[in-house]
């Protein structure tokens, strides 16, 4: 923020380099535990994306609610 503020502009592939490099120095730990994130990222969306399937699907059905029971007269 503070470069935009200045009217500073910097080339995205010139950050992407500088973020690519770091990312190079990292030791094996850190990129274990980035990825082990990640899969738990994805284990959390698959359950989320299957819960709003299983939700869309009931509300999208015609009967919603088992039918009712006849009166008794």
């Amino acid at each position: 923020m503070e470069c935009k503020s200045k009217n500073i502009t910097i080339e995205r592939k010139f950050v992407s380099n500088i973020a690519s490099n770091l990312w190079k120095s990292e030791p094996a730990i850190v990129k274990n535990t980035y990825k082990e994130i990640e899969n738990d990222a994805k284990i959390l969306y698959n359950m989320i994306q299957q819960e709003n399937d299983f939700v869309t699907s009931a509300i999208s059905g015609e009967n919603i609610f088992p039918p009712s029971p006849p009166l008794l007269s």
